[in-house]
C-alpha cells in the first residue's frame, strides 16, 4: 500500500512537471509614449536613440499629413510625431554635425 501511495504521488508529481514544462513566460508590455519632436529633442537620450535608429524613409505618415517615427530606449518606446519641414530639419542637422543633434 505504501508502496502503491508513493508511486501516485510521484507520479503526480511528474504530470505537473510536464505540463509546466511546455509554458512558456508572458512577454512584458513595453510602456509606450506619444510626444513631438520637439519634446523628443529635448531630451538628451531620446534624441541621440533617434539618431542612430531613424531614417526618413522609416517614418510614417498619417491622415493630417504628421509624420511619425518609433524609437526604443531604456525600454520605453517612443512615437515622435511632427510636420516633414521639421523631420527634414532634424535630419539635415545630423549630417551637418555628423550625428549629434543641433540643441538649438
Amino acid at each position: 500500500m505504501k508502496t502503491l501511495k508513493l508511486t501516485m504521488i510521484v507520479a503526480i508529481l511528474a504530470f505537473a512537471m510536464i505540463s509546466y514544462a511546455g509554458i512558456e513566460p508572458k512577454p512584458v508590455a513595453k510602456k509606450t509614449v506619444k510626444i513631438s519632436l520637439t519634446q523628443a529633442l529635448r531630451t538628451p537620450g531620446v534624441a541621440h536613440a533617434m539618431t542612430m535608429q531613424l531614417q526618413f524613409s522609416d517614418l510614417q505618415v498619417n491622415a493630417h499629413g504628421i509624420y511619425t517615427g518609433t524609437v526604443e530606449y531604456h525600454k520605453v518606446v517612443y512615437k515622435i510625431s511632427g510636420t516633414r519641414l521639421a523631420w527634414i530639419r532634424f535630419f539635415l542637422d545630423i549630417s551637418n554635425t555628423n550625428g549629434a543633434p543641433n540643441k538649438t
